[in-house]
């Protein structure tokens, strides 16, 4: 006869005793990564309980705590420690507090410390509960984070380009100081909003949609990294010309679309003047009625008038960019015609 205390897989299902429930809850709570402890709410709110591992976490022992009323306060970080109070004289209101603090460990470093307090009334004695960890790491993490993000911020807002960021589908997610002052929009009014309505001209935008569905499809940009220079439209409709740059970058599952713009009206404008000025000189040039030409350091042609480049036989532009030696021969050719007759002889 099978007893019933006993299962099918050999395991005792008797109820644990008392003394065996305690052996268990001391054990899992001395080696959980937190330290539990219990205080009462009266007082300077001695400590009643706290667990084994608190010297294993912070290297102080139970003793110290249970038998100095003020020991735990004492080791609170000066500047955490008036949070600390009064999150604690109000914890009978609110029922459960988490708080975070600075807690000396016994190496003399202060540890960041997340403590989840509840309170609690049995029959009329006031006590709370506070489960202490320590996420010295989570916080050093989070501030090399906060760091990085602060550079980052500091190194977008100070470029003089304008950079914009969008999810693959073309919605603006990021728009940086220079971006606004070059387009005429705040940010806060065109995060969330499409960037080809906003940005391209109209006669663009099925060539700029196209390329988005591309990307979409098959994750390739046709300028990928190549600097290309395109119109953009400002928030008044009016059209400057750009120089564009795409990058690509995935970031938690998402793909983002990095441009970074720079608007190259002077440059145009300085180029077109530099044009200008260049024909008003080569029309002066030309205007002479004597050969007038320059040579760089080199020797070579770097401008020439007609009446100079006649005698040569050429045009101009044919003698740019070529030594006198190199024209010699045509020269000594023509100085043997004389009236148009041919002068018999030849050039040595």
């Amino acid at each position: 006869m099978v007893s019933s205390n006993w299962s099918p897989r050999g395991v005792d299902r008797r109820a644990p005793t008392d003394s065996s429930s305690q052996m268990l809850l001391d054990f899992a709570v001395s080696h959980a990564p937190a330290i539990f402890y219990v205080a009462d709410m009266s007082g300077d709110r001695p400590l009643t309980f706290i667990s084994s591992n608190v010297f294993d976490i912070l290297g102080f022992t139970q003793e110290a705590f249970l038998s100095d009323n003020t020991y735990g306060r004492q080791l609170i970080h000066p500047d955490d420690f008036a949070d600390y109070v009064q999150s604690i004289e109000e914890l009978p209101r609110n029922g459960r507090i988490s708080l975070e603090y600075r807690f000396r460990h016994a190496n003399g470093d202060y540890r960041w410390i997340r403590d989840e307090l509840r309170y609690v009334d049995d029959d009329g004695k006031a006590e709370f509960v506070g489960c202490m960890v320590d996420v010295t790491g989570q916080k050093q993490a989070e501030e090399r984070v906060n760091d990085a993000e602060a550079l980052t911020t500091t190194i977008i807002n100070a470029t003089l380009d304008a950079l914009i960021t969008t999810e693959s589908d073309g919605r603006i997610i990021e728009f940086n100081p220079a971006a606004e002052n070059m387009f005429g929009y705040a940010r806060s009014d065109v995060l969330g909003c499409g960037l080809t309505e906003l940005l391209i001209p109209e006669e663009h935008h099925a060539a700029h949609l196209k390329g988005i569905e591309n990307f979409c499809r098959n994750g390739r940009l046709k300028h990928y990294d190549r600097r290309i220079e395109i119109e953009a439209k400002r928030a008044d409709g009016t059209l400057f010309p750009v120089e564009l740059t795409i990058s690509h970058a995935a970031l938690g599952g998402r793909d983002l679309l990095i441009g970074s713009v720079r608007d190259i009206s002077e440059r145009i404008k300085a180029e077109e003047e530099r044009q200008r000025l260049s024909g008003l000189l080569r029309d002066a040039v030309d205007s002479l009625p004597h050969g007038f030409a320059i040579t760089g350091k080199d020797g070579n042609l770097v401008l020439g008038n007609r009446a100079f480049s006649s005698s040569y036989g050429k045009s101009p532009d044919d003698m740019v960019g070529i030594s006198l030696k190199d024209h010699m021969p045509s020269f000594v050719k023509l100085l043997y015609s004389f009236d148009g007759q041919e002068v018999t002889g030849s050039a040595k």
